[in-house]
């Protein structure tokens, strides 16, 4: 249940947004066609058997040029591990080699959508399609897509990612950082005026309305 209404909610969404076009990636010329977590399973190059399934920031962006797709860029970030932020730009002339090398039957112009849809496979049947990120000893590596088949587990694609410049992994914290400062914040003030305004009208609900919200997030902090 919200306690915020339609016009407070706007307001909100309306300052995330104009704050998320200060986004380093989307300042760098590119935009943003996809931003989803997904269950990665992370292991070490030199160790396969040695897996971890950690939650990813998936984001898929796209420059154009002259109205012409020119480059597409996929970053994977943890907000675990600010530390762990990798990326993957191919342009369109890197794209034939890709193409060739992993047997892909998709055009440039398609290949984002290709991509959204393999990550939401493994979101919505993860029993199917899942994903390895092989970790090198520079933090960079290789993220492989997989289908599972009755019998036999094949692989879709790979795509070769290598660590964000250290600047770029600091302006990017940063600006992730303040941007949930600035959520909360944004938060904290609606609630607030919604609170007085229920006081205004009845003290005595007001009151009631406190306790209760207080009660569930300390009963939910407990429980964490």
């Amino acid at each position: 249940m919200s306690y915020l209404n339609l016009s407070q909610e706007t307001n909100i969404n309306a300052v995330s947004e104009d704050f998320a076009a200060m986004d380093p990636t989307i300042l760098a010329g590119y935009k943003i066609k996809f931003d989803k977590e997904v269950k990665i399973a992370i292991a070490d190059s030199q160790n396969s058997q040695n897996e971890e399934i950690r939650i990813i920031r998936v984001r898929i962006a796209e420059k154009t040029e002259n109205n012409n797709l020119s480059e597409v860029r996929i970053e994977l970030e943890d907000n675990l591990d600010v530390g762990f932020f990798n990326e993957c730009t191919i342009t369109a002339s890197e794209f034939d080699q890709l193409q060739s090398s992993n047997r892909l039957r998709v055009n440039f112009k398609d290949f984002t959508n290709s991509i959204k849809d393999l990550l939401e496979k493994s979101v919505k049947t993860p029993e199917s399609y899942q994903l390895i990120f092989k970790q090198d000893d520079d933090y960079g590596g290789d993220l492989t897509f997989i289908q599972s088949l009755k019998l036999r587990r094949v692989v879709v694609f790979s795509l070769h990612f290598v660590l964000s410049p250290h600047d770029f992994i600091r302006t990017q914290v940063q600006y992730r950082f303040n941007k949930v400062k600035l959520e909360l914040k944004l938060r904290e003030d609606e609630i607030d005026t919604k609170f007085k305004q229920v006081k205004s009208r009845s003290p005595a609900q007001e009151k009631i309305l406190r306790s209760s919200i207080e009660g569930a997030l300390k009963k939910r902090n407990i429980n964490k």
